[in-house]
């Protein structure tokens, strides 16, 4: 605490207090708004980190690049029209554990 410069009156050892108290009040706030950010932070990135993760690249068509639609896969690309038969099938990745 530093020391009070001299005090005139009354009212201004009031103020010169008050101003102390509001002082300690605002650094106290600080302190809360940098925890609350650093967490509020963490939490963002750990969503993010799990959304990522939980996205599954789509089959591509091997003609046209293009994603295909979910559901059950045709004879050919609904977008390029290519026939599926024509190339040999993709190996399937192996999982990573």
């Amino acid at each position: 605490m530093t020391t009070p410069p001299k005090i005139r009156s009354e009212m201004e050892r009031e103020l010169y207090l008050r101003v102390i108290d509001l002082e300690a009040r605002v650094r106290e706030l600080e302190k809360r708004l940098k925890s609350t950010r650093a967490a509020a932070k963490t939490a963002a990135e750990r969503k993010a980190l799990a959304v990522e993760k939980k996205h599954k690249p789509r089959p591509r068509c091997p003609g046209c690049t293009l994603e295909l639609p979910p559901g059950r896969r045709g004879v050919s690309c609904v977008w390029c029209g290519f026939r599926f038969d024509a190339v040999p099938p993709w190996p399937a990745k192996r999982r990573r554990r």
